[in-house]
């Protein structure tokens, strides 16, 4: 696993392999003030990142326009019972923010 925050890689090595969007989308989601954790060297169809923000937490994984889920993706994304997004653009990461926010204050005041 790799630890980002918005000026340096704070543990871990960057794939260089890594999907042609993902620079663009870590640096959206750390400039919204979110930690994202880069986990593209776990496979098996786990998403690219983890995503946190305000104790809210989401897997995302990173597609370019024209690139679909491959069969190990479908699958995880088929049996995971937790939250998980696709992102394409920067305006999906900014719908995404938007939405871990909002479950942050739902759950603010529940408790």
């Amino acid at each position: 696993m790799i630890l980002l925050n918005r000026k340096r890689l704070l543990w871990g090595k960057r794939d260089r392999k890594a999907d042609a969007v993902a620079k663009e989308l870590d640096d959206a989601f750390l400039a919204w003030g979110a930690s994202v954790a880069i986990l593209d060297a776990a496979g098996d169809g786990i998403p690219d990142r983890l995503i946190g923000i305000q104790g809210i937490n989401r897997l995302v994984e990173y597609k370019t326009a024209k690139n679909k889920l491959r069969e190990s993706q479908e699958v995880f994304h088929a049996y995971w019972r937790g939250s998980k997004e696709i992102a394409r653009e920067k305006a999906h990461v900014t719908r995404i923010i938007g939405e871990m926010r909002l479950q942050a204050q739902r759950l603010a005041l529940v408790l």
